[in-house]
């Protein structure tokens, strides 16, 4: 990961035509909360609670709650579940300050602890989002932040999200833990990685499919695709986390982007399938199966191995 810089705190200041406590309410609740900043968002408004704000089934801020003084100071952690270089949950911290004026209320706002490479993105949505938290305060109703997701935005967003899962157990995972076997087949919390990895391919798989293109993979018995597995396995054996983590920060985004790309009528082309004892399964069904229900099993199955 490149080196960064911290640059000074972001500072806004606004007045809402609102009471601290209408305000705070916008603050502290989930519902009010996704009225002006994301199009989904959960928080748990206690001392070691979380924030989890969606914006797009994509951008997601992840924190954690430090403080909570009904109606005047909010404070937690900011960061981002994501594949890339940004600040990680935890990385950053934001501040509310609330103070009565006449009927409405003084908000403060400052975020601190952010790199020089996010700073400016964050100061211009703070300028949007306040904007559209004093509005809502206020009564009024901001347009829709969002557009609802597609089908092939809706697994994209799966498929995204339980990439930045792995990832982040990855990071969690120790030398040892590394090596230790997971339930079920015994394999290494190394080879069940790098395997949720290779799941990846799946989405050119079902790419062809989509294509009616047939694939090297459509013609694999069940026996093939077994070895091939073992094989692949052999291949990665020693492959060390920090490699790991780089093969997963790499193919995740296009990954994720490609099967953004697909259209209903892609998802319901379907082929027979050799492994499957020649039934035809459509791509949407390669999604489904083999691409997320896989990669969540292959990712639980990591999370209960390194846990400690």
């Amino acid at each position: 990961m490149p080196a960064t810089t911290t640059t000074p705190a972001i500072e806004r200041q606004l007045e809402i035509a609102a009471p601290p406590e209408t305000v705070f309410a916008f603050l502290t609740n989930g519902e009010k909360l996704a009225r002006w900043m994301g199009r989904e968002a959960w928080i748990e408004a206690r001392p070691g609670g979380m924030i989890r704000v969606d914006y797009n089934g994509f951008d997601v801020m992840r924190g954690e709650i430090i403080e909570v003084t009904p109606p005047t100071h909010l404070v937690m952690t900011w960061g981002w579940e994501s594949l890339g270089d940004t600040t990680p949950p935890g990385g950053s911290r934001v501040e509310f300050h609330l103070e009565r004026a006449g009927a409405g209320t003084l908000l403060r706002m400052v975020h601190s602890g952010l790199s020089a490479e996010e700073s400016a993105s964050h100061a211009s949505g703070w300028d949007l989002f306040l904007q559209r938290l004093a509005t809502s305060a206020a009564g009024g109703s901001p347009d829709a932040f969002a557009a609802p997701l597609s089908p092939a935005e809706e697994y994209a967003s799966r498929l995204n999200g339980l990439l930045v899962q792995l990832l982040e157990a990855l990071r969690r995972c120790t030398a040892s833990a590394w090596e230790r076997a997971t339930a079920g087949d015994g394999r290494t919390v190394a080879a069940v990685a790098n395997h949720a990895i290779d799941h990846l391919g799946l989405v050119s798989f079902a790419r062809a499919v989509g294509d009616g293109v047939r694939a090297p993979q459509a013609d694999f018995t069940q026996e093939g695709l077994d070895a091939f597995n073992a094989e692949r396995a052999s291949q990665v054996a020693g492959t060390s986390i920090e490699a790991t983590i780089e093969r997963l920060r790499a193919g995740g985004p296009g990954a994720v982007a490609a099967l953004r790309a697909f259209t209903p009528a892609d998802f319901a082309k379907t082929q027979s399938m050799a492994f499957a004892g020649g039934a035809h399964l459509s791509a949407g069904m390669l999604v489904e199966g083999p691409l997320l229900a896989d990669i969540a099993a292959h990712l639980a199955a990591v999370r209960t191995a390194i846990a400690p």
